[in-house]
């Protein structure tokens, strides 16, 4: 994981989050796949808080490949406002579906093709 920037120093280095104060954050997630194939099914990402699990988009990866504008890789995306106590947590999960056999490549790096923020709303 690279940190780009985390004043208060609440995000370590196993990708969880830790809320300083209690309110309303903002917490962003998206994920590249790249090497989709036409029998992986669904996938879907998540936003794991300690109070709540917030699911974003779920697709159908194989039906998106068979559009003829596919580009190789789909992104999941989710976006939520989180009530969040003072040392709630919160993390980002995907699942992905289907495609026994099949691999897939969650893509990374710092041109934040798969990428986590959040802030303090409220």
């Amino acid at each position: 994981m690279t940190e780009v920037f985390d004043q208060g120093g609440n995000f370590n280095t196993n990708g969880t989050f830790t809320s300083p104060v209690g309110g309303k954050y903002q917490l962003n997630a998206k994920i590249r796949v790249n090497d989709i194939s036409i029998a992986m099914t669904s996938g879907y990402i998540q936003i794991i808080t300690s109070n709540r699990i917030y699911t974003g988009n779920d697709i159908n990866c194989g039906a998106a490949m068979t559009v003829a504008s596919f580009s190789g890789y789909i992104s999941f995306l989710n976006c939520v406002l989180a009530d969040m106590d003072a040392a709630d947590t919160a993390v980002v999960s995907f699942t992905l579906f289907g495609g026994a056999g099949n691999t897939a490549d969650l893509v990374g790096g710092s041109d934040a093709n798969s990428a986590f923020s959040g802030f303090l709303a409220c």
